[in-house]
């Protein structure tokens, strides 16, 4: 009998990585450009200040941040280029989807507080001093909740009345584990639904020979 089934959140989320990376080598990029999303160009300072807010986040936990030139940090500044077009992929999405998609001011305000008061104690003071130290600024804060709101709305309505077979599911999650190779890090919600999909195979869900493919072509 077919069954409501996640996959397609991870054909959402690979197919951004995807982009991501395509976007990465291709040209027609604005100068001090380094990707493209539709008319919208993501500068390299921009990509630049992300790649600072990690440092900034590696030093407040003592940790080693990758020098440049490294085949660590070449991975990170991928991975924060992904994610950078990722946001973009989802505001314009979301912009599409208009009114159901699009959190309201009134939205952002009370998620924002929500955090202050579930993180910093309902410091203001707290969480200013948090994003200076993490090198974050307020617009930082509220593109990242946007991107969090619009999400699963988006999710929502692209797999809505969308079902799957054992069979079917057990198919994706074979292509799923074959990008999640491909793409790294980028596509790791690819991976974890393809260890979903072997939860719901007739194999069992821990001893799944398809969820031991994807959790070891994945690490």
């Amino acid at each position: 009998m077919p069954t409501h089934f996640r996959p397609a959140i991870a054909a959402f989320a690979a197919g951004v990585a995807l982009a991501a990376i395509a976007l990465t080598g291709c040209g027609g990029v604005a100068d001090g450009g380094v990707a493209q999303v539709g008319d919208q160009v993501i500068p390299q300072s921009e990509l630049d200040q992300a790649l600072s807010q990690q440092k900034s986040a590696a030093e407040q936990q003592k940790q080693t941040f990758p020098a440049e030139g490294t085949d660590e940090y070449a991975v990170l500044a991928q991975n924060a280029l992904a994610s950078l077009v990722f946001q973009r992929i989802v505001d314009q999405e979301a912009q599409k989807c208009g009114k159901p998609c699009v959190p309201t001011a009134r939205q952002l305000k009370a998620e924002t507080k929500k955090i202050v008061t579930t993180n910093f104690s309902g410091s203001q003071k707290q969480f200013d001093d948090f994003l200076k130290k993490a090198n974050l600024t307020t617009a930082d804060v509220t593109r990242i909740i946007r991107t969090n709101l619009e999400q699963p709305k988006l999710v929502a309505r692209v797999t809505k009345g969308i079902t799957f077979t054992p069979a079917e599911a057990l198919a994706y999650c074979r292509h799923a584990c074959g990008l999640s190779a491909a793409l790294s890090a980028a596509a790791a919600p690819a991976a974890e639904m393809c260890a979903a999909a072997a939860d719901n195979s007739p194999a069992g869900p821990a001893d799944s020979p398809a969820r031991a493919r994807c959790t070891s072509r994945s690490a």
